[in-house]
């Protein structure tokens, strides 16, 4: 019989009052963003293996994403998560900036 186990993947969850209205209404136009995200309801699901790619970082800002979102993108590879889910009903850290709008 075969292994009939599934591969695993780690998402971290986070509200969406630790980005900017800035970064929500970029990571809505998801064609210019560099790295694959989606849109669920209240929120987005992004993809952080773009660390795979060299100068990611850069890349972000260049689209104009906050500090405060490549900082979560980056603590959440660190992590080990591959995927950071953004909902406005999702975790909310202290020790993360945040923002009211």
């Amino acid at each position: 019989m075969a292994d009939e186990t599934f591969t695993t993947s780690v998402m971290i969850d986070c509200s969406t009052a630790h980005i900017t209205q800035r970064d929500s209404e970029l990571l809505a136009d998801q064609d210019a963003m560099p790295m694959a995200v989606y849109d669920i309801p209240y929120g987005f699901l992004v993809y952080l293996g773009i660390d795979l790619i060299e100068g990611a970082d850069e890349l972000m800002r260049k689209e104009g994403l906050s500090e405060a979102f490549i900082t979560l993108v980056q603590k959440g590879r660190a992590s080990g998560a591959q995927f950071m889910r953004l909902d406005e009903a999702g975790e909310v850290y202290d020790w993360l900036e945040q923002f009211d709008w």
